[in-house]
């Protein structure tokens, strides 16, 4: 999937139509995750940041046993 064929707002409660729910579930159910961004001076682009921040802050979820999803 691309980040940039999707709507992500910088905050969960933001804006209508934010499509990061949709992505951590896809992410949830991917066996490996591979983030790819060009790199300008040394930084990533600002999609990738905002999508790594996004997925950090669900990153608090756990399963039934009590162990970390992401």
């Amino acid at each position: 999937m691309l980040i940039t064929e999707s709507y992500m707002a910088f905050r969960p409660d933001e804006e209508e139509g934010d499509e990061c729910p949709e992505i951590v579930k896809k992410v949830k159910a991917a066996y490996i995750l591979i983030i790819g961004t060009p790199l300008w001076l040394g930084e990533k682009s600002s999609l990738a940041t905002k999508a790594i921040e996004r997925l950090n802050g669900a990153s608090g979820m756990t399963n039934e046993k009590g162990q970390y999803i992401l």
